[in-house]
């Protein structure tokens, strides 16, 4: 059996004063026994503990088996106590650690709990998480509706109020940052890009070279070789010098 632990107490005392005698105060120490649940004790009672017996961990003087709700084991100073969660942390691993999110705070990146959620995201009510929004929103208010539209990836506000892909015509290429369609170089039928080496299809009477990952740049038949014309299928016809890919 553990041997009971003991305190020095304080106790003062003030005895009555007559209107000739000033008597002076009384300081007394008393000697009391730690409730059988602390180590070390301010107190006599169970919630007067300092410290607690091996494998016990102690919360505002408490010592308990296991850190309450809210609250988490904090070993940074060596010893075993509980410390109260962040107010956005319903539950805790540590300071920096949320487990779960107090009313109102939603769970975002895994352990971080945030009343706003970041750009792209929503709170969701439902699983308490910032949940991503459609690759059509830049910002959204649910899963369903955008508040801005992701012109970056093409998208435009339609006349039904919807974000859209905006869709370019033959001639022309999507402008991503604005949300906009650009005319090709004029070699090209279709293109990814503004420059003449961006081609991804050929116009009429011109031939395609490679040029980037998957760009082509188009020459006109004549350019290639005095004996090469513009037939009437589109591609260059005559003798080729040498070994040419015809579109």
């Amino acid at each position: 059996m553990r041997a009971p632990a003991w305190t020095s107490v304080l106790h003062t005392t003030s005895p009555a004063t007559g209107p000739a005698t000033v008597l002076p105060r009384e300081t007394k120490f008393y000697t009391v026994e730690c409730h059988t649940t602390c180590a070390n004790c301010t107190g006599s009672l169970k919630s007067s503990c300092a410290s607690c017996p091996s494998g016990k961990l102690l919360w505002n003087g408490y010592c308990l088996s296991d850190c309450p709700a809210g609250t988490y084991l904090d070993s940074s100073t060596g010893s075993s106590n509980c410390t109260k969660c962040e107010p956005q942390c319903q539950t805790c691993a540590s300071a920096t650690s949320c487990l779960s999110c107090s009313a109102n705070y939603f769970a975002q990146d895994g352990t971080d709990c945030v009343a706003t959620c970041a750009d792209g995201k929503y709170a969701d009510k439902g699983s308490g998480k910032c949940e991503s929004c459609p690759e059509a929103c830049l910002t959204c208010r649910d899963g369903s509706n955008c508040i801005e539209c992701n012109s970056a990836q093409g998208f435009i506000r339609g006349s039904d109020g919807s974000c859209i892909r905006l869709v370019c015509p033959d001639g022309t290429f999507l402008l991503k940052s604005g949300a906009k369609c650009i005319a090709c170089d004029s070699s090209c039928l279709t293109c990814s890009g503004s420059s003449s080496n961006e081609c991804i299809t050929c116009a009429a009477g011109t031939v395609a070279y490679p040029s980037l990952q998957n760009r082509y740049q188009c020459k006109a038949c004549n350019k290639v070789s005095a004996g090469l014309y513009a037939g009437s299928d589109g591609t260059c016809q005559g003798t080729l010098p040498i070994l040419l890919a015809s579109r």
